[in-house]
């Protein structure tokens, strides 16, 4: 049996990483609205974080294969980042802004898959995933996003949005403080030579077909990532009102994660229509 404390600084780290994105991802398009950017300028500074998506967690992940180094490589990232968050407290234009926002993200965006393929090595009995330990752990982080989503909307409703990057950098040594908390284990080494190719299993049916589900989950929330704080500011909805109203979501969010292990056993992945199909 894993000791329960060897999950604390995961569920430590689920907390601070979904706390920063729960302040940042809803209020970074009212905060770039605050300084008078117009929708087509915010449209494309949060852009950035999605487009380092396409690189940087393959890219952090073919270090950490290479190295088992993933301890080591999320201290680096969130060290980076960090940094990175203080910079923000000075006026760069929407260009120098824009590559500011690209080195934080570049080093945020692997922080959680490196972070649970750690975690799932301890949640693992007999090489099968435990999802109760996983949801319990998981489950952290929604709390972490629910209390800031509606902590920041309350603040900047008071004191105003040019707290932005103070919040940020708050958070983000959160997460600092977090990774260095967890165990410096280092896992093994995994060279090139070892993986299958990818195309051939990109090609099959229920591959195409995840992807395909993933792409369009995504790209429906989208709206919702950029636009829905500016759509309730423009209806009038206070900052508190519209973190409330982001709470909601995770509220149900939380519900899930803590009684998923009743649930993913009824739902296999073989009875996916796509995947049963010959």
């Amino acid at each position: 049996m894993t000791p329960r404390r060897q999950l604390w600084p995961f569920a430590a780290l689920s907390a601070s990483y979904f706390a920063h994105i729960g302040f940042f991802n809803p209020y970074l398009p009212l905060w770039l609205q605050d300084m008078g950017l117009s929708l087509l300028t915010i449209s494309v500074l949060t852009a950035v974080q999605a487009t380092t998506r396409l690189f940087a967690p393959y890219a952090w992940g073919a270090i950490s294969d290479r190295t088992g180094e993933r301890v080591k490589l999320l201290r680096i990232g969130a060290g980076v980042a960090f940094a990175t968050a203080c910079l923000l407290f000075w006026d760069w234009g929407p260009l120098g802004l824009g590559l500011v926002l690209l080195l934080m993200f570049t080093h945020t965006s692997a922080m959680m898959p490196m972070s649970e393929a750690a975690m799932a090595h301890l949640v693992s009995r007999g090489g099968a995933f435990d999802t109760k330990r996983y949801g319990r752990v998981r489950l952290w982080g929604s709390m972490g996003f629910l209390v800031t989503v509606f902590a920041a909307g309350a603040w900047f409703e008071a004191f105003g949005m040019q707290h932005f990057p103070a919040w940020t950098v708050l958070t983000l040594g959160a997460v600092l403080l977090s990774v260095w908390w967890m165990p410096d284990l280092k896992e093994a080494a995994h060279h090139t030579d070892e993986h299958a190719p990818v195309w051939p299993v990109l090609r099959q049916k229920p591959v195409f077909w995840f992807f395909t589900s993933t792409f369009f989950h995504v790209l429906s929330h989208i709206g919702v990532y950029v636009f829905f704080s500016l759509y309730l500011d423009s209806l009038g909805y206070s900052k508190t009102m519209i973190g409330l109203l982001w709470a909601v979501s995770v509220a149900v969010e939380i519900v899930w994660f803590f009684t998923q292990s009743r649930w993913l056993p009824r739902m296999p992945l073989a009875a996916c229509w796509c995947c049963a199909r010959p």
